[in-house]
């Protein structure tokens, strides 16, 4: 699948699943990967949030030879195809943060539940219909209450009004969660325009994917910022470290370049002049993300 994806589809990033990956720790390492052993929290940490290279890296080998697992076949193996599915290895890929091939097997549960596997043509063709009106309803369903629902206010800052104003409901209230999360957070500009420090106030036993200190930069119209930990690349939604700087800088509306159209009110309008500036500014971003589809092992 791999040499037959870099012919065929040689714009794509192609990646495992992290789940399919690790699913066979406990059966390779034993008792050391128990439900509450220390080696498999220390793992699942190093896997989940660190997005440095370097790091991850150095912190694998630290956690490999505290646990005197230096000959695990098991470790060896995925740290050695550790660009195949290791977070640090493809954060500026655009995937709304999937890292498993929950997506796909999602979709083969909801089939499941609605046809039964022995099921005769005209007894798919009924179900799938009547699982896409379902769906259909749901989505309006959920349409509705984003409509009418009011947004709560966590921190009080313009910006996060002007979020509540254009995001989901879902999407707001994972906007919200890095609002917030930027309150552990100062900010003091670099002397080059532009350019600024996000730094870790409080370390306490939290630690921000393993750094305490962050850089953002951003375009000289202010529309476009850039995090060190590639949030918003990999997941479509401004990081806690861009939103420290645009609180810290006053902003009220989150900059046209961090606002991607699929995460607002109208992400199924065409010409809704209140976006009319952030459809404009996503045009590039879109043609871009097109050509990068993130493929999973099992897809």
């Amino acid at each position: 699948m791999k040499s037959a994806i870099a012919i065929e589809l040689p714009t794509t990033r192609h990646r495992w699943c992290k789940w399919h990956v690790l699913k066979k720790a406990k059966e390779s390492l034993g008792g050391i990967y128990s439900k509450n052993s220390i080696f498999k929290k220390q793992l699942h940490e190093l896997v989940d949030e660190i997005v440095s290279i370097p790091e991850f890296e150095t912190r694998w080998a630290q956690l490999v030879e505290e646990h005197g697992l230096g000959e695990n076949e098991f470790l060896a193996r995925a740290y050695q195809n550790r660009d195949m599915w290791a977070k640090p290895f493809f954060t500026e890929t655009f995937c709304t943060g999937m890292t498993r091939t929950q997506r796909s097997e999602s979709a083969n549960h909801l089939l499941k539940t609605y046809i039964p596997r022995s099921a005769p043509m005209h007894l798919f063709v009924s179900q799938y219909n009547r699982m896409i009106a379902d769906r259909d309803a749901d989505e309006g369903k959920e349409e509705h209450a984003t409509k009418q629902a009011h947004r709560s206010l966590r921190v009080g800052v313009p910006l996060e009004l002007h979020a509540a104003q254009v995001y989901t409901r879902a999407m707001y209230q994972r906007f919200s969660n890095e609002l917030f999360k930027s309150g552990k957070f100062s900010c003091a500009d670099e002397p080059e325009a532009g350019n600024y420090r996000v730094i870790l106030l409080d370390y306490g036993p939290y630690m921000d994917h393993g750094l305490v200190e962050y850089r953002v930069g951003s375009n000289p119209f202010a529309t476009d910022f850039f995090c060190q930990c590639k949030r918003f690349e990999h997941c479509g939604i401004p990081c806690c470290h861009i939103l420290k700087v645009l609180t810290h800088h006053g902003f009220t509306e989150i900059p046209a370049g961090l606002l991607l159209k699929r995460w607002t009110r109208e992400a199924k309008s065409v010409g809704d002049p209140k976006l009319a500036a952030v459809i404009a500014a996503q045009q590039v971003t879109d043609l871009d993300v097109a050509g990068h589809y993130f493929f999973d092992r099992d897809q």
